[in-house]
């Protein structure tokens, strides 16, 4: 299943970047052919930004590389909220673990769903946010962590479209990595949440993927 997705994103990102490049010599062309200083710094400032894009792609993929390549690990969630925490600003947002000896079975690239999703919720927050949580509950189904905040939330129009790869305001691509390495282990993750009530994203790990440890 690794090969396949691997095989997919070559596929997608070889067109996307050669899309780019055909717009960049567009503009490097128009470049050439005006004299108005204030188009001249428009169009360089367009030319940055493509190039902007063909080095977060290329950055995207080392990451989608390494996804599948080793063995899935029983990984604690409570240590990766910690290891993420520790290199994120959250400043004066309260952060509230509650999984408790909570061990899944994902693939070791799992750090990096708990990553974007921080990210995203404090990036994304707004001005008026003040917590992210990030709690268990088991059900029929398995175990459901969610991870959730009381900031901006999110538009009906981008719920529809959380983990199309390319959408969103920063690369367009964490969440729909974060999907990916997830699926790995049949696990899989939602997003549900309206405007001015907060974000929330639930993953759902099924019966056998996880366990619980004792802690002292």
């Amino acid at each position: 299943m690794a090969n396949k997705k691997l095989n997919l994103l070559s596929s997608i990102t070889r067109h996307d970047i050669r899309n780019q490049l055909q717009a960049l010599r567009t503009y490097i062309q128009l470049s050439d052919l005006v004299s108005n200083p204030r188009q001249l710094a428009e169009y360089f400032r367009k030319e940055e930004i493509i190039a902007d894009n063909i080095e977060r792609q290329i950055s995207f993929t080392h990451d989608y590389e390494d996804m599948g390549i080793k063995s899935p690990i029983w990984q604690s969630v409570e240590s990766i909220v910690s290891t993420v925490l520790s290199v994120l600003p959250v400043q004066n947002i309260r952060i509230e673990p509650v999984c408790p000896g909570l061990e899944i079975f994902a693939d070791p690239l799992l750090e990096k769903v708990f990553y974007n999703l921080i990210d995203n919720a404090l990036r994304y927050g707004g001005p008026d946010m003040t917590m992210i949580r990030i709690s268990s509950q088991e059900s029929d189904m398995g175990v459901v962590i969610t991870v959730e905040d009381n900031g901006a939330g999110i538009s009906a129009e981008y719920k529809k479209r959380l983990f199309e790869r390319g959408f969103g305001h920063h690369t367009g691509l964490g969440l729909f990595l974060s999907r990916e390495i997830l699926s790995i282990t049949g696990i899989t993750i939602t997003g549900n949440s309206e405007p001015g009530k907060g974000a929330r994203f639930e993953i759902l790990v099924p019966k056998g993927g996880y366990q619980f440890t004792l802690t002292t």
